[in-house]
């Protein structure tokens, strides 16, 4: 069995006995350059922001990686184990099929390889990472900064403070992210302030009618009390008086 290791396998590590020979290996890289160009693009477009390169066995077909999983007794659930191994090849010519299996948690390269995420949803405009063997680097500014993973096997990922704030509060979920020193420099620096809608207040009045529309919010409405308003820590630690 092959297991992830920490030396990055090449593309072609898994390419099939018939595309092995020089004539056959440019139809893969052909297909690359085209077909493979325009799937990224379109899966960016769904949300699907891929980073890397997947191992190619065929135009159209690639080795995933899949991680080992167990049956938790305590949460009745099955847990990763931390272990990943190449799946057989597998169809990779639709944005559908690339997306199916990316939702259950496929990988193109597994996370020994030192990639973070190679693959991740995005759920602000689609980010089209355009030149192959571009730098990935160069793109970082338009790549996620915030992330929340509590949604399955689905990991959403935003370029923005505020765009991570608005997808918690569509959501009614806790901020669980750290705030950018910037804005609890700024939300510090007010008499009130919310660090949940990014928004300050400058007396009592304000801050507790923020409050009370929040809390009317059909569903599971969750705000922090007037209090922790008052009390937002700032940027130093401090907090005030």
């Amino acid at each position: 069995m092959v297991t992830a290791t920490e030396t990055p396998l090449a593309w072609d590590a898994f390419l099939s006995e018939d595309y092995q020979s020089e004539g056959m290996r440019e139809q893969v890289t052909r297909w690359m350059r085209t077909d493979w160009k325009e799937l990224r693009r379109n899966l960016a477009l769904s949300g699907w922001v891929v980073t890397v390169d997947p191992h190619w066995h065929s135009p159209g077909s690639c080795v995933y990686w899949s991680e080992q999983t167990h049956f938790d007794r305590e949460t009745n659930q099955r847990v990763g184990d931390g272990v990943w191994t190449p799946t057989r090849p597998l169809p990779a010519n639709t944005v559908s099929l690339i997306a199916a299996y990316l939702k259950k948690g496929f990988r193109f390269r597994p996370p020994l390889e030192g990639v973070e995420a190679d693959v991740f949803f995005s759920v602000e405009p689609a980010i089209l990472l355009e030149a192959q063997g571009k730098d990935i680097g160069q793109q970082s500014s338009r790549l996620p900064q915030f992330w929340c993973a509590r949604h399955g096997s689905g990991r959403y990922g935003f370029a923005s403070w505020q765009m991570y704030l608005d997808h918690c509060n569509r959501r009614m979920e806790a901020v669980e992210e750290k705030a950018p020193p910037e804005v609890l420099k700024r939300l510090s620096e007010a008499a009130y302030a919310c660090l949940q809608h990014n928004k300050t207040f400058p007396n009592d009045a304000m801050a507790k009618d923020h409050y009370r529309r929040s809390m009317r919010r059909p569903g599971r409405a969750q705000h922090v009390t007037i209090e922790q308003m008052r009390n937002l820590p700032a940027a130093s630690g401090d907090r005030r008086p």
